[in-house]
């Protein structure tokens, strides 16, 4: 298989996971046949047009990017009031069909605030205070724990601007806090020299807040409104007295524009079937076909509060959220219209910074779905790809829990450092959001994590800032699963023959991702062969290391005492070092004869490789016909042996060859229910003439025929 995903319950991050990001590829929006609407918004001039392919002509990776290669995610807004994680503003009127754990947001909501009818989202923002936040406390921290950019939240899905916008009255300077909150982080990001970027996520309001048009369908409330759909003609209200007007808040009820199916004729069905998708409300893709005036309307104001955003805090970089879509696209995430906003406000932002820049472009867009890979950075959420990936520019986002503020969030540094690793080792940038409370502090565990992770920077962040990806991305069999970080990723089983590696300033990283229990780092990659070596250092110790360069890999003695905790950074310098194929390793019998062949032990060619699923071991990635797998044996005695394995594959008509003692043994290899169910694969007996060491390798019996498989281990019992 290509990632090792471990079965997760299933939440937003999982939904977003199973898109094609999670294998880290850029994903162009499907073509779609109506053409774009133009949003009559204008922007400024320069040499980008609102288009794509105009972008994609002019977007290059700025240098800073790479050098910055850690960032903060300021995910924080009125939504963390609830104190009940990612996606609040919905959840609360979602007494049915909410993911997983978020079932429970309705109910817990009911019990703090009152029933939706009476006290909706609009009625939580006054109470969002923001009274103990202090940015340049807490920029301090960031840049500490090593971030050189962060991401401020500029609109969540909740549709609130965090900033004095002109084109939104409900924001933060006019309630809650009364505070510009984007002014606020960027100017304690300039102070630290900390490049600012900023996220909307506003495009989904179009269809999201549509719960709030909805109604209980029991209960002792069953049948009446949400505060959405209530009539306030004629009621004095706290908003109305502000000059405020829920349209600019929840948007309209698109009912007419829902798809039912035909047996659903009743209010209490229909309204059961738009609460039923959370992505959707039974919408289609495409353009809203009875409210699309509401659509373009809306396009247009989105399109002038990011324009206004970008006037006034000049970022170096936008962001935007979508699953495999971006906003305005007209599927997926950014349906009910398709129109050019997204590529109007990146030339927008583009062009005002090429201006400033003497007419180079030194600012970035992040989308998760585009039409033209070359015109945006991709963002991948709370993944990283399979391997090293270098044809765009990239980050791993992650929160460490939910999105936003959930009581009793878990925290643990090293599996933010781990996680890390794992993406800058192939390449690409990391974020992490630490959640805020509402007050605007972080608890006690995120400050901890904060200062481990400063900690740890002081020790290691010259293999991380301005770093690079090395031939390989690392050595071993386990891999942190995908997902936003829970206990699950704190006990990721690392071990001191897990490394993550990276380049910098000529001089190569090992990340040791556990300290090795026999006191010595084995490096495979660096065996005999990988260049000349001419010294190794511990980052933190002082102390002088014995090192050697065998055939088996490079041996590293370790000192006593450890400097510090999570990882630990070898440096390895020396001239022409290139990753060699991992050798295999001999493997001698146990006492009654026989012979495991197990992935730690295999010599690898290809992109075959170890890796952990479901608690066990296998060799994965075996998507290349012309890859193969070989095992270094010493046989104690001459004889004939009985081989047995066992193989998982989704495709028939697949059978591998093993060779050994100068003979190939063919085996079919059985089609499995997936990839984590394995079958017998019975290469029949081997007879060995004399004892003694033997290579015996594994390959495809027929390259061009090859589909993918997984392997477990092979076992050779003397007959």
């Amino acid at each position: 298989m290509f990632t090792p995903i471990k079965h997760m319950t299933l939440t937003r991050q999982l939904i977003k996971a199973a898109s094609l990001f999670t294998l880290g590829l850029s994903i162009a929006a499907p073509a779609i046949a109506a053409d774009m609407e133009k949003i009559n918004v204008p922007i400024a001039p320069g040499p980008c047009e609102p288009t794509w392919n105009s972008l994609g002509d002019h977007f290059k990776q700025p240098k800073w990017w790479r050098e910055a290669k850690i960032g903060m995610w300021l995910h924080w807004g009125p939504q963390s009031v609830g104190e009940d994680g990612d996606w609040y503003a919905k959840w609360i009127y979602m007494p049915r069909e909410a993911w997983g754990p978020y079932t429970e947001v309705y109910s817990n909501h009911l019990q703090r605030f009152g029933h939706p009818s009476e006290s909706g989202y609009k009625d939580k923002l006054p109470l969002w205070k923001a009274e103990k936040w202090d940015p340049n406390k807490l920029m301090a921290l960031y840049k500490r724990a090593g971030a050189r950019y962060v991401i401020g939240q500029g609109m969540h899905h909740d549709n609130f601007d965090l900033w004095n916008s002109k084109y939104q009255p409900w924001n933060s300077v006019k309630i809650g806090p009364k505070r510009d909150i984007l002014s606020g982080w960027e100017k304690a990001a300039r102070a630290q020299g900390i490049r600012f970027g900023i996220a909307f996520h506003g495009d989904y309001s179009l269809w999201w807040y549509q719960p709030a048009f909805l109604h209980d369908l029991d209960g002792p409330k069953k049948g009446v409104p949400y505060d959405a759909a209530q009539n306030y003609d004629g009621k004095k209200t706290w908003w109305k007295d502000m000059g405020l007007d829920l349209k600019d808040l929840y948007g309209i009820d698109l009912k007419e524009d829902v798809a039912y199916p035909d047996d659903k004729k009743t209010d209490d069905e229909r309204t059961a079937w738009r609460f039923r998708d959370p992505l959707s409300h039974g919408i289609p893709n495409g353009d809203l076909k009875v409210h699309r005036d509401f659509a373009v309307w809306y396009a247009t104001k989105w399109t002038n509060r990011v324009i206004d955003a970008i006037d006034q805090f000049s970022p170096d970089f936008i962001y935007f959220d979508g699953g495999g879509s971006y906003p305005f696209c007209g599927h997926g995430t950014g349906k009910g219209l398709r129109a050019d906003a997204t590529p109007r406000v990146i030339a927008h932002l583009y062009n005002k910074n090429m201006k400033k820049n003497g007419g180079k472009l030194e600012a970035m867009a992040f989308t998760k779905g585009n039409e033209d890979p070359r015109a945006v950075a991709v963002n991948i959420e709370s993944s990283v790809p399979g391997e090293i990936k270098k044809d765009c520019t990239w980050q791993t986002e992650t929160g460490l829990g939910e999105w936003f503020y959930k009581a009793g969030t878990f925290y643990d540094s090293g599996m933010v450092i781990h996680q890390m690793l794992e993406a800058v080792s192939r390449d690409g940038n990391y974020a992490i959001n630490i959640p805020l409370k509402p007050s605007g502090e972080l608890d006690p565990g995120g400050l901890k994590t904060l200062q481990d992770m400063g900690d740890w920077m002081d020790v290691n962040s010259e293999g991380i800032h301005g770093s690079s990806a090395w031939d390989v991305w690392g050595e071993g069999r386990v891999v942190m699963e995908h997902g936003n970080l829970r206990p699950n990723h704190a006990q990721t089983p690392y071990t001191g023959a897990d490394i993550r590696f990276t380049t910098n300033n000529g001089a190569l990283y090992a990340y040791l991702m556990a300290w090795p229990t026999e006191g010595k780092a084995v490096i495979r990659s660096l065996a005999e062969g990988a260049g000349k070596i001419t010294d190794v250092k511990l980052l933190g110790s002082r102390e002088k290391l014995t090192w050697q360069q065998t055939e088996d890999g490079l041996v590293v003695t370790l000192p006593a005492k450890k400097p510090g905790n999570f990882a630990y950074g070898l440096k390895v310098t020396g001239t022409n070092l290139k990753a060699v194929s991992l050798k295999a390793l001999v493997v001698k019998p146990a006492a009654d004869g026989s012979l495991n062949l197990t992935p730690e032990t295999a010599g690898t060619h290809g992109n075959i490789r170890s890796e952990e699923r479901n608690g066990q071991t296998n060799l994965g990635y075996w998507n290349n016909g012309s890859d193969s797998v070989e095992w270094r044996v010493s046989f104690a005695n001459a004889g004939k042996y009985r081989i047995s394995a066992s193989a998982a594959t989704q495709e028939s008509g697949i059978a591998v060859v093993l060779e050994a003692a100068g003979s190939p043994i063919r085996a079919e290899v059985t089609k499995t229910a997936s990839y984590d169910d394995y079958a017998p694969l019975d290469f029949g007996t081997l007879e060995v003439k004399a004892p003694g060491q033997q290579v015996i390798r594994i390959r495809a019996a027929d390259p061009q025929a090859w589909k993918t498989i997984n392997l477990r281990v092979v076992t050779l019992r003397p007959e």
